[in-house]
């Protein structure tokens, strides 16, 4: 049991040291791709270089998703041997670029020369997953033996592709240092393109920007004119309530005064009336003393005359006397 346990454990470190290994040569393939699409006219060989670089970093991409499952991709250890892996490829990958610019009397000679290098990587890319896929399936580990197959046959159909290339390439040396035919447009490389569309891509980037200047000010300009056709017709609306207003209340008193004037002429008159009839029975009532007066006031009244009598010399009685 304790045997079994072992031999599970140094073939699981065996497939993660595999996959690494792998992973790092794809990663040296997608720098040798892309410096090699660089200085390659626009052509099929160049279209099999992009679909190449596509495929190569999925295959990069499937083989971390392993490792993430294996649980080996966060290990210090090997972490920083497929860092100095990657490195190393990539490191030699960039460096071989300026020579494989330079190297060919011709432009096919270069592209000829870039395309025998890419079929040797391809078939070392094959027997790497051959053996990664046969030590999977020693140690029962079907996931990555799958993974592996199917990564060896795309590689299989890319050397295919390449061996083609080769032949055509081939018979571009022929034309064009031989025959002395021009075969390839030299403004048309990768870099010069990539150029062009970045400069597209901005220009375009440029117009879309001006287009949507000019929409955003057209509807910052409807805004105003819509924000300025409310404004004033609140600004009239509100300048016409204040005379509206005042002409109903004016209405309004006259409306009230005139039904109310009707009645204060006879409130005045029936006023009027009643007054000149109080003053008329007052002055009857002064003229003629009342009948019920009281007997203490008619007997000084009789006083009162008898006194004025005396004091009278010329009264009548006086005279009698």
């Amino acid at each position: 049991m304790a045997d079994r346990e072992r031999q599970n454990k140094i073939g699981r470190q065996k497939i993660v040291r595999y996959l690494n290994e792998a992973h790092a040569m794809e990663l040296a393939m997608v720098q040798t791709l892309a410096a090699h699409i660089s200085i390659t006219p626009r052509t099929h060989y160049r279209t099999e270089l992009e679909r190449h670089l596509d495929q190569t970093r999925r295959h990069a991409g499937r083989i971390e998703r392993r490792l993430d499952q294996l649980g080996e991709r966060h290990n210090p250890l090997l972490v920083g041997l497929a860092a100095a892996q990657a490195t190393i490829g990539q490191a030699f990958s960039t460096a071989k670029a300026p020579v494989d610019i330079v190297r060919g009397a011709s432009s096919a000679e270069k592209l000829l020369k870039n395309a025998k290098d890419e079929a040797v990587s391809e078939q070392l890319e094959i027997v790497t997953y051959r053996a990664l896929q046969r030590l999977a399936e020693a140690v029962s580990d079907d996931q990555t033996a799958r993974l592996a197959s199917s990564i060896r046959r795309d590689e299989i159909g890319m050397q295919t592709r390449l061996q083609d290339q080769v032949e055509m390439l081939t018979e571009a040396v022929v034309k064009e240092e031989i025959r002395q035919q021009k075969v390839f447009d030299r403004t048309t490389v990768g870099a010069v393109d990539r150029l062009r569309r970045l400069a597209g891509r901005a220009t375009n980037g440029a117009q879309d920007g001006g287009r949507e200047a000019r929409m955003e000010t057209r509807r910052l300009k409807r805004r105003v004119k819509s924000t300025g056709r409310k404004v004033a017709g609140r600004a009239r609306r509100t300048s016409g309530v204040a005379p509206s207003r005042a002409r109903r209340t004016a209405n309004a008193a006259t409306s009230s005064a005139r039904e109310t004037a009707p009645s204060a002429r006879k409130t005045t008159r029936a006023g009027g009336r009643s007054t000149k009839r109080t003053a008329a029975g007052g002055s009857r009532r002064l003229q003629k003393p009342p009948d019920n007066l009281h007997p203490e006031l008619e007997s000084s009244q009789g006083q009162l005359a008898a006194v004025g009598r005396t004091l009278d010399p010329y009264a009548p009685e006086s005279r009698q006397d």
